[in-house]
């Protein structure tokens, strides 16, 4: 059953930032990274919104590149 077992998080880790450094870096990462995607069903994403519609969503092997240009290790932990 695909999507049954414990979903994967990173944690983005830079030695030395602070708190507020990473919070900083994470919004303009997420900023950077997030996309426009088709609404519909048929060769696109549906990402909530109307279907047919266009709604944005947070690239996320984008996001994980700029954070890593930016000094970040990805780290992965399990919720």
């Amino acid at each position: 059953m695909a999507g049954c077992g414990p979903k994967v998080w990173y944690v983005y880790e830079k030695p030395g930032a602070t708190p507020a450094e990473r919070q900083r870096d994470e919004a303009e990462c997420t900023r950077q990274a997030t996309v426009t995607v088709s609404g519909g069903l048929a060769g696109g994403y549906y990402r909530g919104g109307s279907l047919g519609r266009p709604s944005q969503m947070v690239d996320e092997a984008l996001f994980t590149t700029c954070m890593a240009n930016r000094g970040y290790q990805a780290q992965k932990t399990k919720e």
